[in-house]
């Protein structure tokens, strides 16, 4: 029963591989990590096929919100280009600061959807809320040492 808290619906390579029509048909809420899901940690550089694939995102009829757990404004920086909602400093896996963002933004959805890098911090807090969950490989794996730890202890539990 606990594993399948941490275990993701479906695993990509990167990002721009989901296929958009197929996701906004399914979900009308899209949460996308930012550190090592669309930019590389500490950057908000996006390559140009997740540039395009966010680009058509912005234009598709869905809820899109931008959450990291870092406290700098790469979450802001980032969905202002596409003009999506953000939430920085996210205290992921827990639920209290997303449930409070949605609130303040007034998004009442029915299907939600969690894009993330991080079992323990993405995939533990969407399947929590009831999300589908997509583990994305992580673009670098220049990562603090706890994190490290616990992708480690990630690819024991994804087996």
């Amino acid at each position: 029963m606990l594993k399948a808290y941490f275990k993701p619906d479906a695993i990509k390579k990167r990002i721009h591989q989901i296929d958009l029509v197929d996701l906004v048909k399914r979900f009308d809420l899209i949460v996308l990590d930012v550190d090592n899901t669309l930019a590389i940690k500490g950057t908000i550089q996006i390559d140009l096929e997740t540039d395009r694939w966010l680009r058509t995102l912005s234009e598709l009829e869905v809820h899109v919100l931008i959450c990291s757990n870092n406290p700098t404004r790469a979450a802001k920086t980032i969905a202002e280009v596409y003009h999506f909602e953000w939430l920085n400093l996210a205290l992921k896996p827990f639920k209290f600061r997303f449930q409070r963002k949605l609130n303040q933004m007034g998004i009442q959805y029915q299907k939600g959807v969690w894009l993330g890098d991080q079992l323990f911090t993405d995939i533990w807090l969407g399947k929590r809320l009831g999300f589908h969950t997509i583990l994305i490989e992580p673009l670098s794996t220049n990562d603090y040492l706890s994190t490290r730890i616990l992708r480690y202890i990630e690819k024991k539990v994804i087996g």
